[in-house]
């Protein structure tokens, strides 16, 4: 069964697309800026390269070290899946 997405889901789906966007593009011009606004205090990411874990700061560096690799730097296909948590019963 496939239901219509709410209003605060549509919301949230915009955000995340204009984030994603936002920091494949702070990857090739080097502001940093974006990964601070944007990533949680205790955000954990997965390189896609070699499955290693990173974290905001390492992210933050990475950016500061890398930016002048890109000449550009934008997202293909976005696929966002907004799971609903299952109510809990006490």
């Amino acid at each position: 069964m496939c239901r219509r997405a709410t209003p605060q889901q549509d919301s949230a789906e915009r955000y995340i697309r204009e984030s994603e966007a936002q920091w494949a593009d702070a990857v090739a011009n080097g502001d940093f800026s974006v990964v601070q606004r944007i990533f949680a205090d205790d955000f954990i990411g997965v390189d896609p390269d070699d499955g290693s874990m990173y974290n905001k700061a390492k992210a933050i560096s990475w950016i500061q070290t890398h930016h002048s690799e890109y000449i550009s730097n934008h997202l293909d296909q976005v696929k966002i899946r907004l799971l609903r948590a299952p109510l809990l019963r006490g």
